[in-house]
This record gives structure tokens, C-alpha cells and sequence, in this order.
């Protein structure tokens, strides 16, 4: 007997049974699979910490002289108070370092990152992707630095760092190929492909095995029937109104004119171009479908990056021991990156919204008071996810950044409720979310 004939035997068994709903329905993961927006996850590293005075804002939301470039865009953030990070497991409550905190924050300890994690998740689920990680950064691999904030399988020495790329050109190209070549995005996902073909065979070998029933499973054909052809329905309606436009491609969101004119990845004065490149590049990656997990690291702990750009040419890490305007400037700075990018994903359109209705952007570092080098109340800021995660509030907690992580691969779909080493609360972050 040949597969379809076992299938079409399990199928007129299913008819002359006693199921009540339509066969067709008793399957609804393939409309919810076929319907339902990819989920992207969007993580920063901002070097050397903050002053939590001008970082944290008031309770009526007004915003510190470290993140006012944010108030145009504070709609779409979620400022988290009391989420702590440890650097050791052996004493939870021993706070932070730089080095320790750099290789802790996207994995509190555990071998694998979780921007890493979600990565590899989320390739093995969409045959489109073609990077399971977009690792983005500006200046950071500058004088050979050694740490990073990603992982895969790490040793116990911290080994198998994955540093990220610093030259706009050569993201690009390894993304999408020379400036020119045909970058549009897949209309329709393969995964939806095969689901409308499967509910077609269905129907073909439904229509098959009719002649062999009787009046009462005649009927229940019919309904099944009916309700198939609802489905593809609205699977290609569903289709109709998700699909990335035609004219969505690598070159129509990167700034091409700025990436064709840079000539160092490394000079400060171009630092600026860098930086804004590098968003371009991360909203187009996930915008089509070559990724759903992108890291972008501006500069690294212990920064000795100044921004003559905005007049400060103090070093970043120097500044944020000496604590004065040098340092608030520079904060600022890394605010409004978080502020265009924000603004960049509102400017692609996905479905009935935008590209981030179904993003969550993560920006954080790698201590929190800069010159306390501690843990406590790190600076996190969750922006984007509007269809799942409202925007405008202070959310309070006490409890480990291990929940924000639980919280993140759950987004982008992973079926967990710890991650790393286990210091306080299970699951994620309660409230984050909508119902």
C-alpha cells in the first residue's frame, strides 16, 4: 500500500468516524503558522554603564540628560527598574564588571548567548533565513579587543567568542551580495508554500474517495471541503496583506550613496556614518527574512572611544569614571542610535503596521553605575514589539536578568522558562506582555 493510500484510508476513517468538527479545522497550526508575523529580536550593548540619576527616568517619565534623544520615541520603551545582573554564580549578590559583564549580559552564564539562541532557533523553523545571527559593530574589535557579547558553546575560559563585524561593506556584502544584485525578499515563505499545497492534496484525495460513502459521510465531506477551502482562503488573503513589497530590498533601506562612500570603518570621523549603516543594514536584515536575531555593539566595555562628533573628546570609559558632562553627552549619544533605529523599523511596513509591531529591541551594558562597576538595577530598555508589548511605562521588579533573557526567547518562540545559571524567579518578566 503507497503512502497516499494510507493517507486517504486514515482520512475516510476520520470521515465515517464521530468527530464533530471538520477534519480541516482539527488542525489549526496551520492557519496560525501560515497567518502569523515572524518575531525579530533586536540586541545592543552600550559600553561602561551609566549615572542612574540621568539614566532612570522620573516616575512621570521624564527623561534624564543621559537619554533625552529618547523622549520623540519613548512611546514605543519600556524602562525596567530593578533587574538585576551577577557576575558570579558562586555569590549573587558580588554585582558586576566590565569583562565579566560584557560576557554576561546576553548570556548570564550560560555557554550559548541568547541572542545566539534565538538565532539558531529560529533558522532551524524558516527555510528563508540565511544567517541565523547578524553580529553588528562600531569600533569594537578596535586594537584587537578580546571580549564580546556573544557566544556558541563556550568554554569555561570563556572561549568561542563570536566578535562581531565592524565594516559596513563587509556586512553588507556577506548579507546581501554586491551594491546592484538582486536582493528582494521572498514573497511568500516556503513554509506557507507547502501548507497550501498539502490543504490542495487534501482536497484532491477528499474528492477521491467520495463515491465509496454514504449520505451522513457525504456530508461530513462536504463540510470538510468547505472548510479547506475557507482555509487557503485565508491563508492567501493572509498572504495578500503580509507580504513584503516588491520594491523592499537591500537598496531601498540602506543608505547606498553613504555605504559606497565610506573609506574606514575605524576613523572617528566617520564613526557618525558608521553607526547609522550599521542600523540600515540591521532593519534590512530582518525586514527580509535573512535573519531574526541581530546584536549591534557600540564600541566595548572599557571604551576608549571619544566623540568628537558631538564635541566630546573625552575617552568613553574615562568618562564615565570622571561622571560629568563628557559622559551624559555620550549616553545620549548611544540614545538617539536607539532612537533612529527605532524610527527605521517604523518606517518599513509589514502587514496592517510596521516592522516594529514585531520587533523587540534590547539595549543594555555591561555594568550599571559606571563608577560602582555594580549589578543592581541594570539600564535596560526593551523598545518595539507593539503588537505584543506596550510602550511609555517604568516596569519595577527585583529579580535576575535571567527573566528578561526567559522573556526574549519566548518572543522569538523558544519553549523555556530559565536560562544560564538560575539565580532567583523562573519565567519571564510578568507584565512585559499583553493578554
Amino acid at each position: 500500500m503507497s503512502f497516499s493510500d494510507t493517507r486517504r484510508d486514515f482520512l475516510q476513517k476520520m470521515l465515517t468516524g464521530s468527530a464533530a468538527l471538520p477534519l480541516a479545522l482539527s488542525f489549526p497550526s496551520v492557519l496560525q503558522a501560515a497567518t502569523s508575523q515572524a518575531k525579530r529580536v533586536i540586541f545592543i550593548h552600550m559600553p561602561d554603564g551609566i549615572n542612574p540619576t540621568e539614566w532612570h527616568p522620573s516616575d512621570n517619565l521624564t527623561l534624564g540628560k543621559q537619554n533625552s534623544a529618547l523622549e520623540s520615541v519613548k512611546q514605543h520603551c519600556t524602562f525596567l527598574r530593578g533587574v538585576n545582573m551577577y557576575n558570579n554564580p558562586s555569590n549573587g549578590q558580588s554585582g558586576t564588571n566590565h569583562d565579566g559583564g560584557t560576557r554576561n549580559i546576553f548570556t548570564n552564564h550560560n555557554a550559548t548567548s541568547m541572542n545566539i539562541a534565538i538565532g539558531d532557533f529560529t533558522k532551524l523553523s524558516d527555510s528563508r533565513i540565511t544567517h541565523s545571527s547578524v553580529l553588528l559593530g562600531v569600533r569594537h574589535n578596535y586594537q584587537n579587543f578580546p571580549f564580546s557579547t556573544s557566544y556558541r558553546n563556550a568554554n569555561s575560559s570563556w572561549g568561542n567568542a563570536l566578535l562581531p563585524t565592524d565594516d559596513p561593506r563587509t556586512a553588507y556584502n556577506s548579507l546581501f551580495g554586491a551594491v546592484g544584485g538582486n536582493t528582494n525578499n521572498n514573497i511568500v515563505d516556503y513554509a506557507t508554500q507547502r501548507r497550501l499545497r498539502a490543504l490542495e492534496n487534501m482536497k484532491t484525495e477528499l474528492n477521491q474517495i467520495q463515491s465509496g460513502l454514504g449520505l451522513v459521510e457525504k456530508e461530513k465531506l462536504d463540510n470538510n471541503l468547505d472548510a479547506i477551502t475557507d482555509l487557503q482562503s485565508r491563508i492567501n488573503s493572509s498572504i495578500s496583506e503580509n507580504q513584503t513589497s516588491s520594491d523592499l530590498s537591500a537598496e531601498s533601506i540602506v543608505d547606498i550613496a553613504k555605504l559606497q562612500s565610506l573609506t574606514s570603518a575605524t576613523d572617528l570621523e566617520a564613526i557618525p556614518d558608521v553607526s547609522s549603516l550599521h542600523i540600515d543594514i540591521a532593519v534590512a536584515a530582518i525586514a527580509l527574512g535573512k535573519t531574526r536575531s541581530v546584536t549591534l555593539n557600540w564600541s566595548h566595555n572599557t571604551s576608549e572611544m571619544p566623540m568628537p562628533w558631538i564635541d566630546s573628546n573625552a575617552q568613553g570609559h574615562a568618562a564615565s569614571h570622571a561622571f560629568d558632562d563628557n559622559f551624559d553627552r555620550q549616553r545620549n549619544w548611544y540614545a538617539g542610535e536607539l532612537a533612529r533605529l527605532i524610527n527605521k523599523l517604523k518606517s518599513i511596513p509589514e502587514g496592517s503596521g510596521t516592522l516594529l509591531d514585531n520587533t523587540i529591541i534590547m539595549l543594555g551594558s555591561d555594568v550599571s553605575h559606571s563608577n560602582n562597576h555594580g549589578g543592581e538595577d541594570m539600564p535596560f530598555i526593551l523598545a518595539g514589539g507593539s503588537a505584543d508589548m506596550q510602550g511609555e511605562r517604568i516596569l519595577n521588579y527585583n529579580t535576575s536578568h535571567e527573566q528578561l533573557l526567559v522573556s526574549l526567547g519566548q518572543y522569538a518562540g523558544m519553549n523555556i522558562d530559565r536560562f544560564g545559571y538560575h539565580f532567583d524567579k523562573a519565567g519571564p518578566l510578568e507584565g512585559l506582555f499583553t493578554d
